[in-house]
């Protein structure tokens, strides 16, 4: 389900965190259709609402959910091919929803979890070719 460019579309969930802004950066800078999975698009905080901004202005598609909503999940996985977790360390556990929602889903190429990696690691595997991997065993 690659874009028309060939560039896989990525989701990235978590992309307002410490991590996930920087993936978000890096994909969407890289030319690849980018989704970011956020919970509020108009937040009153104006740290956020500026990051929200650069997102737009990168061309990164808002998608409105949360990892407690599963229709939002499925919406959002149904509209990519790469699905990237940044979510914080309080979140961890609730990333059996989003797996489920993958299952569910059933159209996602690659899923990256990429917590324990450096922030200069998540960032430079966007350098990398994205490949096809198994399926995920229901």
């Amino acid at each position: 389900m690659a874009s028309a460019a060939g560039k896989s579309r990525i989701l990235v969930v978590g992309g307002t965190g410490y991590l996930g802004r920087h993936v978000v950066a890096a994909s969407a800078r890289l030319g690849h259709p980018t989704l970011a999975l956020v919970r509020d698009t108009a937040p009153s905080d104006p740290a956020k609402a500026a990051l929200l901004k650069s997102f737009q202005d990168a061309g990164v598609t808002l998608v409105k959910g949360d990892l407690h909503d599963q229709a939002s999940l499925l919406s959002a996985i149904k509209a990519a091919d790469v699905v990237i977790s940044t979510v914080g360390a309080p979140q961890i556990a609730d990333q059996t929803r989003l797996i489920d929602a993958i299952k569910e889903a059933s159209n996602v190429d690659t899923v990256v979890f990429p917590q324990n990696f450096s922030q200069n690691f998540a960032i430079s595997m966007f350098s990398l070719v994205i490949k096809k991997t198994q399926p995920l065993a229901s």
